[in-house]
């Protein structure tokens, strides 16, 4: 049986049409057959999908399903487990993909097509092929389409860039048996050592620059990743007084702090990340914009300009000063959620514009006042006023005798806004010659009326009218392009009549030096780093070894190189590179004030820059992706030997990741992988974390570098070898990198090893407290798990959600004894308040004799402090590491358990271990209790019993659902995440079932959050999955850099001004995979925008 292709089947040519439109009514090239003999094969041998793997990606299948089918198929074969019909449709149906592709029917059935599994490779070759072939099919139309675009007026250049891409695109393949016999690599190696030798040990590699760090290094060498990090230069702020828009309101530069909510230049809400200190001394200008308004700024803020280029103040008083037009970039209206209004936007409007103190509008047109009878108007002999409900409701919001637009509309849903602008434009609006919109409102409404409109993505003007009567009125002028914003007929079609298709842009006119202010900066976490700023809501910007590099390789020893710059405009890279080349100081350059000597210098260097071969690209937004392609094409034409990005953390890669820190680890990866495909060195400019300025040296070390947070000493990892738990501290005091507990992406527990463990320095910690009794010790930037992704510790509250293991599996290296050991175990727990280390080895059936003895001895009937028994099948031991061992013990059997303490005046050391809820009391009695336990266990509290005080949901479950299927009542989704937990509800007589798809992550409430002050931290990388288990929780690890060298940059002058060291800089060589690491001082000469080889000067 074969099912036929759902997209249709090709229909028969037309004679009589010949070749006309052929082209776009054919079917896509696909071949069926051998995508169903290709899985078929794959399912037959294991040694097929070894072969098949090398050859397809899922997206060359053309079924959808045969695509989910496939990564199906290599999920279990990565796993190690048997990849057949049987294995696939389970897998399926757990994943509740087996319907879609057809049920288990069809996995049969392509066992049933496939001639033999020994031709799987061959069938796999004809799929990749008609991939190609779609590919270039999917090419050849975006070029008609560039071609088009370019016909209407698009950039022929940018046109034929984006055509060559795709062409490129298309003919990504990758190479298999890419693996070489030692016999083969051995005479290339020997060639390699006595050609060094030959030149006397001299660098064979791409030269720095830098005599002493060559030495260390021997050059950039093909294939290396080389990271250059420091802390962001002092600067790029802003007065503190300058006003901030936020989704509530208004904050301050000098008010906010990390974790404040912001308005990114799209309109959504971002967060701060990072906040600078207060800033005194800094050169100042104030930057007047076309709309009338003034920001002050330090010379070295960063403005992102209308053509996509980053520009600092002085660049722009530059700019000015060239009568060159600066233009910035329209911001996008305000995304933000609707409200519950007392009274309906339009109609507000019309009052505001039209209406007095007694409740009456006048001179608003007829056809509006009959659309809004029905919203609060009444007919009083030949007027109209408000009704007494509608009067009310504004004497409520305090605007009845002194006419405002309320704060909350100005933060309402934009359809909301656009409805209060339709309003006010209906009954006091007009539309000018050139097809701008006129708002004629009274002075005291001005201010908010012209933020109204701001907040909805048009930049305006507010001027005293000069029409204006005995009243003074403001005219606000704003152009919304091609937006609808009259709901009258007769001003709607006016205003379509008049107005253009792009809406003018905002600009700037002067830049004037001004008297130094305190300045202050913030960092957000949107992809292009804007946030709004200033009342007109102006988007606004939150580097040089890396240069050096270049200049040394392709000026110095003409080497090909490219720098991608996702900070700095072409323009100031290569003005900054003839400053450094000709040793003229930027500033001047930059204002004009060259001397003859210095103009002479430039022309003496300039025909030797002018050969360089190097490559700038100063694209924004640039995403891996198109950094890859650019780069391969440039090896092809130009043969380049070197790549820089400036740089790391600007990059995006334009999809959705569950974490920032992951995605800068893919860039890191990725620029590795670029290096070794293209065999040359690429080198990442990258910004360090806060972590130096915490410290007194103020030196720069490797866990800066990451994008992370950090764990106290004291965390405890939990080991999958032997199931025993280590500390952070006793991690870094031996050598020891064990396998650890993780969880993979389908929050499934697995075995992953450390690969590293490090101090990250002394930061401010927090103690977490789950409803549990898990407590968790961690910074605020430490990512947890929540159910919607990774989320860093500062953005959780209490209520929210988190991570932990519901299911721990047994260890890899079990370790079974005789019972009656297992029982002195016991007892010896029991004695010390600790559980032996052994105990965590033991197998599933041994352990369940560990947890029924101490059951039996400290069980249900057991009395607490207060000669009271203890209810919900739990146990009073005394130790907090007893208890947390416990409940790490029966998260082996499934079973969750929370710790309290029994009473306020019980013992200090003396806990209370719960097994909480029904499904867990059953659970443990099915698995671990002896059958006189058993019963106490499940009718210590009765089936139907009070509920506990807390409870955990399994996954898989909507929280409120899971919490009422055991019992519990504290566990419901906060009112933001109500509507994201109602998928996938589990009924109650299924929380039971063995057969209920589940993972082995649980959800827990944080109930508290603590300051501990100022801490000393840690933290790991675990190989793959990136997070292990701790104080078991679920936690985000460190992210590895994949840099084959990481480049530190101190500067001590840049904390301290006055420091006997003025002008050196230390190039402190943390990691270096192919040699020792050192620190090598240099001589920064920033006014010439370089380093320079104190060896050489």
């Amino acid at each position: 049986m074969a099912l036929a292709d759902e997209r249709g089947a090709e229909p028969p040519p037309d004679e009589n049409d010949g070749d006309h439109g052929a082209g776009f009514e054919r079917q896509p090239p696909q071949d069926v057959a051998a995508e169903q003999s290709v899985l078929g094969g794959m399912m037959l041998s294991k040694d097929a999908i070894a072969n098949v793997v090398e050859v397809l990606q899922p997206q060359d299948f053309y079924r959808p399903a045969h695509h989910v089918i496939y990564e199906c198929v290599l999920d279990l074969y990565g796993r190690g487990e048997p990849a057949d019909a049987v294995t696939v449709s389970a897998a399926l149906e757990r994943r509740n993909e087996l319907g879609k592709v057809g049920g288990g029917a069809y996995i049969h059935t392509l066992l049933r097509t496939v001639p033999t599994a020994a031709n799987a490779n061959y069938y796999a070759e004809i799929v990749s092929e008609k991939a190609v072939l779609r590919r270039l099919v999917e090419a050849g139309t975006r070029i008609v389409q560039y071609g088009y675009n370019g016909a209407e007026g698009a950039a022929i250049e940018e046109v034929v860039d984006r055509a060559q891409a795709a062409v490129y695109d298309v003919t990504e393949r990758r190479t298999s048996e890419d693996y070489v016999a030692l016999e083969e690599l051995l005479q290339p190696t020997m060639d390699e050592i006595d050609a060094i030798a030959s030149r006397g040990g001299e660098s064979e590699g791409i030269p720095t620059g830098f005599v002493d760090l060559d030495g260390v290094t021997n050059g950039l060498h093909p294939g290396q990743m080389i990271i250059v990090a420091a802390r962001p230069g002092v600067g790029k702020a802003l007065a503190l007084h300058t006003p901030l828009p936020t989704p509530e309101g208004w904050t301050t530069m000098g008010a906010v702090s990390v974790g404040d909510p912001l308005l990114g230049a799209d309109g959504r809400p971002v967060r701060v990340t990072a906040a600078t200190e207060v800033m005194h001394g800094r050169d100042c200008y104030e930057i007047e914009f076309s709309d009338g308004t003034l920001v002050v700024a330090d010379e070295q803020h960063q403005w992102s300009l209308r053509d996509g280029t980053v520009c600092t103040t002085a660049g722009l008083r530059d700019r000015l000063g060239n009568r060159m037009d600066v233009e910035l970039p329209d911001h996008g209206p305000f995304s933000l959620a609707q409200r519950d209004l007392p009274i309906a936007p339009y109609l507000l409007g019309v009052w505001l514009a039209a209406g007095d103190k007694a409740g009456e509008l006048s001179g608003v047109a007829e056809d509006v006042l009959a659309n809004l009878e029905p919203d609060g108007l009444v007919r009083v002999n030949d007027g109209v006023v408000l009704d007494e409900e509608t009067a009310a409701e504004l004497a409520e919001l305090g605007i009845w005798h002194e006419a405002e637009v309320p704060a909350e509309y100005l933060r309402g849903s934009q359809q909301q806004r656009r409805s209060l602008l339709a309003g006010l434009a209906d009954a006091a609006g007009s539309v000018g010659e050139d097809g701008r919109v006129l708002l004629r409102v009274r002075e005291s409404l001005s201010v908010r009326v012209r933020e109204l409109v701001l907040t909805l993505g048009y930049p305006c003007t507010a001027t005293v009218d000069p029409d204006s009567g005995d009243e003074i009125t403001t005219l606000v002028v704003f152009d919304s392009g091609e937006d609808q914003i009259f709901r009258r007929t007769e001003l709607d079609d006016q205003h379509k009549r008049k107005r253009s298709g792009e809406r003018r842009a905002r600009g700037i006119r002067a830049v004037r030096r001004t008297a130094s202010v305190p300045v202050r900066c913030v960092e957000v976490d949107s992809p292009d780093r804007l946030y709004l700023a200033s009342r007109s809501m102006i988007p606004t910007h939150n580097s040089t070894l890396g240069l050096d590099f270049a200049r040394a390789a392709s000026i110095r020893n003409g080497l090909g190189s490219v720098i991608f710059s996702l900070e700095m405009g072409r323009t100031e890279i290569v003005m900054r590179m003839l400053s450094a080349e000709a040793r003229i100081r930027l500033g001047d350059m930059r204002g004009g004030r060259m001397t003859d000597e210095d103009w002479t210098r430039l022309a003496r260097r300039m025909s030797e820059i002018n050969e360089a071969p190097l490559f700038i690209d100063d694209s924004p937004n640039l995403t891996m992706m198109e950094i890859r392609a650019k780069a391969r094409r440039l090896k092809q034409r130009n043969d380049i030997g070197l790549i820089v990005v400036d740089y790391m953390q600007l990059m995006t890669s334009g999809k959705r990741v569950e974490s920032r820190q992951q995605e800068v680890s893919e860039f890191s990866r990725s620029l590795k992988l670029l290096a070794k495909e293209l065999e040359i060195p690429v080198v990442a400019i990258s910004q360090l974390n806060r972590g130096p300025e915490q410290r007194n040296d103020r030196k720069p070390q490797l866990s800066d570098l990451r994008e992370s947070g950090c764990l106290t000493g004291g965390t405890r990892l939990l080991r999958a070898d032997d199931g025993s738990e280590i500390t952070f501290d006793e991690l870094m005091a031996g050598e020891q990198r064990p396998l650890v507990w993780s969880v993979d992406d389908r929050r499934r527990m697995v075995a992953r090893p450390i690969t590293n463990v490090f101090s990250s320095g002394v930061k401010e910690a927090f103690r977490v407290v789950l409803a549990s009794g898990r407590e968790i010790e961690a910074t605020a930037n430490h990512p947890m798990l929540t159910p919607w992704g990774w989320a860093p510790l500062g953005e959780l509250a209490e209520g929210a959600h988190v991570g932990v293991p519901g299911r721990i599996p047994e260890p890899l290296d079990a370790e079974p004894v005789s019972e009656s050991e297992v029982i002195s175990l016991a007892r010896s727990a029991l004695d010390s308040g600790d559980v032996p280390r052994r105990v965590f080895a033991l197998p599933r059936e041994r352990l369940a004799v560990f947890l029924r003895h101490i059951w039996g001895i400290t069980g249900p009937e057991t009395p607490d402090a207060d000669d009271v028994p203890v209810g919900q099948g739990g146990c009073v031991v005394t130790g907090r590491a007893l208890a947390d061992g416990l409940q790490l013990l029966l998260s082996r059997f499934t079973v969750h358990s929370r710790l309290r303490r029994p009473s306020p005046e019980a013992e200090p050391d003396r806990w209370e271990v719960l097994l909480d809820g029904l499904d867990s009391r059953l659970r443990f009695t099915r698995e671990s209790a002896g059958p006189g336990l058993a019963s106490r266990v499940v009718t210590s509290q009765g089936v139907a019993g009070t509920a506990p005080e807390h409870a955990v949901a399994r996954t898989g479950a909507s929280l409120g659902a899971c919490a009422a299927a055991a019992g519990g009542s504290r566990l419901t989704a906060a009112p933001e995440e109500r509507a994201a937990t109602t998928r996938d509800e589990v009924p109650f007589d299924d929380v039971l079932s063995d057969e209920t798809p589940r993972d082995d992550v649980f959800w827990d409430e944080i109930v508290e959050i603590t300051s501990l002050g100022e801490q000393p931290v840690y933290d790991a990388t675990v190989a793959d999955t990136h997070n292990f288990v701790a104080n078991s929780v679920i936690m985000h690890n460190s992210l590895e850099q994949d840099a084959d060298m990481v480049i530190l940059i101190h500067r001590p002058d840049a904390f301290e001004r006055d420091d006997p060291r003025m002008g050196e800089a230390d190039l402190i060589l943390a990691k270096h995979r192919a040699g020792p690491t050192e620190t090598v001082t240099v001589a920064h000469q920033l006014h010439y925008s370089r380093f320079v080889d104190m060896a050489q000067e």
